[in-house]
């Protein structure tokens, strides 16, 4: 007897959340941090959170529009979330 692995898409467990309601989410318990840092630090985290969060959208869109010619999902908000969470490793 053969064992084969099974393959199926994922996620195997199914939610009506959508992944832009779950990034939205996420986004919302990032705020409270980038506030407390910008009140310890100055308005410095947040610059570097809006270059980092705008420079995530363009290389996102960039690389969907013209490398992968595919469909853009810039809507699921998953490029803000990635560039909030780099900005914050990012030392000052």
């Amino acid at each position: 007897m053969e064992n084969r692995l099974l393959v199926t898409s994922c996620p195997h467990l199914h939610g009506k959340e959508s992944t832009r309601r779950i990034m939205l989410d996420v986004i919302i318990a990032l705020i409270p941090s980038l506030i407390v840092s910008c009140i310890v630090f100055g308005i410095m985290p947040l610059v570097v959170t809006l270059i980092s969060v705008a420079a995530c959208v363009v290389v996102e869109w960039f690389i969907q529009r013209f490398l992968l010619k595919g469909e853009c999902t810039l809507g699921n908000l998953s490029a803000v979330v990635t560039g909030i969470l780099l900005a914050f490793n990012i030392p000052f």
